[in-house]
């Protein structure tokens, strides 16, 4: 019998190597993360109690509370740093009038308690996207050691004399040095051309700061980029007294680094390896998807001692590799990809480091028939992956909540304890809430089908016509249902040092909780920085709008708020190892000396602005054991205990994940049975029992599947076996083989070209 009209196709266009060229840039990445995640699902396993010596940490006193803090209509609060006396810095920006004034970077100083011992703005336009902007970059805030502070801002109104009297209009750093009383001591502005973004700021045993800079050089008036946004990171050192001692350029944008307690450094980013210039026009030897999530260990002048990016198995095919004056030369392409969207790099208490990530949504979405996940909304894994000290990949975990997120960003930060908290913004009711959307989808068209009915012609008419209005009452009450359901709440997970998941929290404040910033504290603790959209309205150009309030919320030691809050205990948490799913590699980065085009002493005006505390839950102090219990356990499997000194994982081939992820298919008739029935006892023997039946299409072929690539000799070995139970052969080239006998002929398509996977057709 010979292939469909579909199958042939289907072959037409993969030997076509520009069309596959075309389809692989758009389907590999959701193929590659929908594959792997239907092979690392795993049931939540319930782990044994550690050793009664991990439980043996002492009570300490532990303070909770939670306040809001009121400045204009909208007060978002970004950062927050705790300070040496026992209180808090809190950074951020308020906004008149629901965005319809400009937002203003403030900083509020507080006690132990929450309380608010000054409030301070800057009369400086902040460039700030307000809940839109990455969790790394906002308000940033430092205790110096010399009793003061140093805050760091990124605003759009400076105006540099040197350039013609006009605004250098796409945003610069503004560092300013703050009294104990909030009082300004001075005030310095850096930048590049083009967006200029604080990222991270850290105090030095001198009394200055380090600060870490996200810019973008573009030039400047007519040469000036305008719609460039940042692509590099610089190190800039600023001394007690505002001079800028040195500036370092990388070759990267950081998209989080840490300042280690020997001096040195250890940075993640996100690196484009482009093409070179040989390749144009066709995918070359090696093909790099994405930028590559990169780890990168730096010494204390910023040196780089060794980069690591952390990579999904690369698929490879048989595609164009040079185009010439003389034609295509066909070849083995490699394609290079992501293993994840990654944005947190920690250490470890071994001296080795943890990257955090997650893996990204778009890639389920844009998979047909997937069942993993079905929405933006659903509940999205986190990825840990481990190196030692000297950047050797030691393990890689996966760790999936059961809550939906919005967000695409989140925090991470290292206890005392050697643990990780992660902190994201979750959906409030994750499994009621697309239930709830599409009862008010229903209810909507109701009122659509009764106003046409009714000839509405104005807005409004649904609430008056009486025939429509119970039904535009029971759309509207859906809807506040819907929006209620889909509110953003804050999940915060505590891990210990290998990533095993301790507890998880789900708080819920209000209307809506958005969280941007998380602190450990010196009680063992932890401190978060948030927003509320709150229930109190006020009225925005003729109608009522929620205003927003900047959030400190203050956890004990395992999670907990105190009582006041809705806060919830979760115990659905999965847990296992993806080792054998990821690889790293080397990376090649660089970085050189920056002199920065915009460096000059300002006058910002600092003044006192009215603050209005809100207590949700009051201030309390109680003696608190940390929790020893574990909501699940990982497998690691031929590569040791997690932190073991074990060889690097050895990674799985395409070949075995796709034998691994098939189904046994489902034999259709006695005539598909009979030959099954032969074929499998060769395939087994020469596979060595490594064989899978996949599809029998309703009687008229059969497909199999193997955890390997096939060669021509496993044609030959086949072939031999056929020989023996005295079929003739008809042919044998390459990966066709058809054999006879009188009243059956198989035709056999070995996919010896394929590289991704060991597959044989069968007609008959």
């Amino acid at each position: 019998m010979r292939k469909s009209k579909k199958r042939l196709g289907f072959w037409k266009v993969i030997n076509n190597p520009f069309l596959v060229i075309g389809a692989l840039v758009l389907v590999s990445i959701p193929i590659l993360i929908v594959l792997l995640s239907q092979r690392m699902k795993a049931e939540v396993r319930q782990a044994a109690q550690p050793p009664e010596a991990a439980c043996s940490n002492p009570k300490t006193n532990n303070e909770v509370f939670t306040k809001t803090y009121h400045l204009r209509d909208l007060t978002q609060g970004f950062g927050v740093v705790p300070t040496k006396d026992g209180g808090y810095l809190l950074s951020g920006d308020t906004i008149w009038s629901t965005g319809m004034s400009i937002p203003n970077p403030f900083v509020i100083k507080t006690d132990t308690k929450g309380n608010a011992l000054w409030s301070k703005q800057f009369s400086s336009q902040s460039l700030a996207l307000g809940p839109m902007s990455s969790r790394h970059i906002g308000r940033l805030a430092a205790e110096t050691t010399d009793g003061n502070i140093i805050v760091a801002q990124d605003i759009l109104d400076f105006t540099d004399d040197k350039y013609e009297n006009s605004k250098e209009m796409y945003g610069d750093i503004l560092i300013s040095k703050l009294d104990p009383k909030g009082n300004r001591l001075w005030s310095t502005m850096i930048g590049d051309w083009s967006i200029d973004r604080p990222q991270k700021m850290w105090a030095t045993s001198d009394g200055g700061v380090l600060l870490l800079g996200k810019f973008m050089k573009t030039g400047y008036g007519s040469e000036a980029d305008t719609e460039a946004v940042p692509k590099y990171s610089i190190m800039t050192k600023i001394d007690k007294g505002g001079k800028i001692l040195w500036t370092k350029q990388f070759s990267w944008a950081a998209v989080d680094m840490q300042y280690l307690a020997d001096g040195s450094f250890v940075a993640l980013a996100d690196i484009n390896i482009p093409l070179p210039e040989a390749q144009k026009g066709s995918l070359g030897q090696e093909a790099v998807m994405t930028d590559l999530p990169t780890i990168i260990r730096l010494d204390s002048s910023l040196n780089t001692l060794w980069a690591k990016s952390v990579e999904s198995i690369p698929m490879e095919i048989n595609n164009v590799v040079s185009v010439s004056t003389t034609g295509l030369t066909m070849g083995k392409t490699k394609l290079r990809m992501t293993a994840g969207d990654f944005n947190a790099v920690l250490p470890t208490p071994d001296g080795g480091f943890i990257a955090l990530g997650r893996y990204p949504v778009a890639a389920y979405q844009l998979t047909p028939g997937n069942t993993g996940i079905t929405s933006m909304l659903d509940p999205i894994p986190y990825v840990g992956v481990k190196v030692d000290g000297q950047g050797n990949y030691k393990w890689a975990k996966r760790l999936k909540t059961p809550f939906g997120t919005y967000g695409i960003d989140f925090n991470a930060i290292r206890m005392a304890d050697s643990g990780f908290v992660l902190v994201r913004d979750v959906i409030r009711d994750t499994a009621g809430w697309a239930a709830k959307s599409k009862d008010l989808a229903n209810k909507q068209e109701i009122v659509t089908k009764k106003c046409k009915q009714f000839n509405c012609k104005m807005p409004g008419d649904e609430n008056k016509i009486p025939e429509i209005k119970p039904y535009a009452e029971a759309a509207t009450k859906a809807a506040q249902v819907m929006n209620e359901a889909m509110a953003s709440n804050l999940e915060v997970i505590k891990t210990d040092a290998d990533f095993n998941p301790k507890w998880i929290k789900k708080l819920d404040i209000e209307r809506d909780l958005s969280g941007y910033n998380v602190q450990p504290t010196a009680d063992g603790g932890l401190v978060m920085s948030a927003r509320i959209i709150t229930t109190k309205k006020h009225m925005v150009l003729g109608s009522l709008e929620p205003y927003e309030e900047a959030v400190l919320i203050k956890l004990d030691v395992n999670g907990n708020a105190g009582g006041c809050l809705a806060v919830s205990d979760h115990r659905q948490v999965s847990v296992d190892d993806v080792s054998q799913y990821i690889i790293m590699q080397d990376m090649s980065v660089a970085s050189e000396a920056l002199k920065l085009v915009i460096n000059q002493t300002v006058k910002p005006r600092v003044t006192a602005i009215k603050d209005t505390v809100r207590s949700i839950c009051p201030y309390g102090k109680n003696l608190t054991m940390p929790t020893c219990s574990y909501l699940a356990s990982g497998t690691v499997g031929s590569t040791g205990a997690p932190g073991s000194a074990t060889s690097t994982p050895v990674a799985k081939t395409w070949a075995q994940i796709n034998f691994e992820n098939a189904k046994e298919g489902k034999l259709e008739n006695t005539k598909s049975q009979q030959i099954n029935d032969e074929l499998m006892v060769i395939l087994k023997k020469v596979f060595n029992n490594q064989v899978k039946m996949t599809d029998n299409m309703a009687g008229m072929m059969l497909d199999y599947i193997f955890p390997r690539l096939l060669t021509r000799a496993d044609v030959e070995e086949v072939q031999k076996y056929y020989q023996g139970l005295g079929y003739k052969i008809d042919e044998s080239s390459g990966g066709t083989l058809y054999v006879s006998r009188v009243g059956l002929t198989l035709h056999m398509d070995f996919h010896i070209t394929n590289l991704m996977s060991g597959k044989l057709e069968v007609l008959y």
